[in-house]
């Protein structure tokens, strides 16, 4: 019974918070009398709804959630744009949101800058000079951009931070697998899968031409082989279901000997962690994996991986060819308003 009593409170708290399910702003407008309750009682609850709704354009199904999520957005829409739109007198929170999605949809501003926001990253990366500054450089792109039903990072490494499997009192760092441009591993070793490796590798060598990075077709060759290598270290996405698999405890003091390869000091302090003892492995294969391909790939196939995941991390605030070329490959249909909506609720929140 308290089952449903709970199920029926929140339906009641999402119909207040979109104001209605249907077009009807009475519910009981949607239930259609000529279908017995017990004889189908999701026909009887929803028929007269479902037989005037039509799902919108671009998307597979509709529902309850899809209407609270697109009355959100608009509603965050409008805050955001009111920001924007606010005097130089606005308070610091208003100003900041209203300058940050300016910038983003300051198309003439960001194509004049062209390429300089990412050149100390990309001289950075140009001063990679051994395996122990490789190991700094990695370390530093570590940050929380994952949450806990992730199976690739968008850097080599993600952290999560979160209660521990074992001890809810304390929060841990937990380190994922990461670093691939496409989807999922299955991406790089399925063999049904050799097109879309292909359009990748071509993908790659069209971004680092319009970057202006010579050699692109012979990079992009390499860097694609180093993504696969690294794919191979995955675990498999199965595991994410299995609590068992990702509660490895490691102790910082054995992540070299469980893991050589990488300079685990250099990566710590330039993560910002340089004391932490304990972390939680999800992945301990791509942890192992990955290092040892720091240890055995060349310095130049790392840096020239490196270059291309910095430019398409930030591809949707560069100039347009290289914003075109990124949303081409996606298959992405997402306009600038919205990109830059959802970039500054993300950033901002």
């Amino acid at each position: 019974m308290f089952r449903w009593i709970s199920l029926l409170r929140a339906t009641a708290l999402l119909v207040a918070l979109i104001g209605a399910a249907s077009p009807a702003e009475n519910p009981a407008a949607d239930i259609d009398r000529s279908i017995k309750p017990g004889d189908d009682f999701y026909r009887y609850a929803n028929g007269v709804w479902l037989g005037t709704v039509a799902v919108p354009v671009g998307q597979t199904s509709y529902d309850t959630r899809a209407l609270l999520k697109g009355r959100t957005s608009q509603r965050v829409r409008e805050l955001v744009e009111d920001a924007a739109r606010a005097t130089n007198n606005a308070d610091s929170i208003t100003r900041k949101v209203g300058d940050y999605y300016a910038s983003f949809i300051d198309e003439a501003g960001i194509e004049a800058k062209g390429l300089a926001p990412i050149a100390a990253e990309m001289s950075a990366i140009s001063e990679i000079a051994d395996k122990t500054s490789l190991a700094g450089y990695l370390g530093s792109t570590l940050n929380t951009e994952v949450d806990g039903l992730t199976s690739n990072a968008d850097h080599i490494f993600g952290l999560f931070v979160n209660q521990g499997f074992e001890d809810a009192q304390h929060n841990l760092p937990h380190l994922f697998q990461g670093g691939l441009g496409l989807p999922n591993r299955d991406d790089y070793l399925d063999p049904e899968k050799a097109e879309l490796r292909s359009r990748y590798q071509a993908h790659i060598a069209t971004m680092l031409k319009l970057a202006g990075i010579a050699d692109s077709e012979a990079k992009s060759a390499r860097i694609l082989a180093l993504e696969i290598r690294v794919a191979q270290t995955f675990a498999p996405d199965s595991d994410a279901a299995d609590v068992f698999k990702q509660n490895n405890p490691w102790k910082r003091v054995n992540f070299g000997r469980k893991a050589p390869g990488i300079d685990w000091d250099a990566y710590f302090k330039a993560a910002g962690m340089p004391t932490q003892s304990d972390f939680i492995v999800w992945q301990p294969t791509a942890v192992t994996g990955v290092s040892a391909l720091v240890a055995s790939e060349s310095l130049d196939a790392w840096k020239d991986y490196l270059r291309f995941h910095l430019i398409e991390h930030y591809a949707a605030v560069l100039p347009k060819a290289i914003v075109a070329e990124h949303f081409a490959f996606a298959q992405s249909t997402a306009g600038r308003t919205s990109l830059a909506i959802d970039a500054t609720n993300a950033a901002l929140g």
